[in-house]
């Protein structure tokens, strides 16, 4: 089952938050997280993702630039 996750840019990493990088996702977590950046640059300042994204999920994602993943 699909973890639900709200995506956000951020400009610095908060202290103490796992790091990942997007090459570390899962397959499927991978197409899905760049979909959710794509819409992200295009609309708003946050956006969903409902992805398996790896099981030990990251609190932050390095994609070009970092963004926060917060559990729904």
């Amino acid at each position: 089952m699909a973890t639900q996750h709200t995506v956000r840019q951020v400009d610095t990493v908060p202290s103490g938050a796992r790091v990942c990088h997007y090459d570390e996702l899962e397959e499927t977590g991978k197409h899905r997280f760049a979909e959710a950046v794509k819409s992200l640059r295009k609309r708003e300042e946050t956006c969903g993702l409902a992805a398996d994204i790896g099981e030990d999920c990251c609190d932050v994602v390095k994609f070009t630039d970092y963004y926060l993943l917060e559990r729904a």
